[in-house]
């Protein structure tokens, strides 16, 4: 679970800073930082993937697709207004997946909560019947 939280923040930390990268002229060094910070939170977002999920596929095609368009080797060449549509479509796409995320891990919290209450009943009930 704290996994998936973390995920969550590093998603959210792309969006903010692909809008803030969006929004006016910066410096090369930060299109560059900003690179190497997508690239590696990607990675480390599909190792997560890789290692603790079970429906896996979708998420790492994605980390994958954007570790490549980001990926500080091998740049496409976009105009700037090309990239700023880029970087708000991929904005979009992770922000709405950490929101999901957020949904599931409260979803998945009250199941669990619910199922420790059923058990602890279970439990009261057979040491009574005893």
């Amino acid at each position: 679970m704290k996994k998936l939280i973390f995920q969550t923040i590093i998603k959210l930390g792309i969006v903010s800073s692909l809008i803030v990268a969006s929004m006016e002229d910066i410096p090369d060094w930060y299109y560059i930082l900003l690179r190497l910070f997508i690239c590696s939170a990607m990675a480390l977002t599909a190792y997560i993937l890789l290692t603790y999920n079970d429906d896996r596929s979708l998420g790492i095609g994605g980390c994958v697709l954007i570790f490549l368009l980001y990926n500080p080797i091998f740049k496409p060449h976009y105009t700037k207004e090309d990239w700023d549509m880029v970087d708000w479509i991929i904005s979009f796409i992770i922000l709405i997946w950490g929101l999901t995320d957020i949904i599931i891990f409260t979803r998945n919290r009250k199941n669990l909560k619910l199922a420790k209450q059923e058990a602890y009943q279970m439990l009261k009930k057979n040491a009574s019947n005893e």
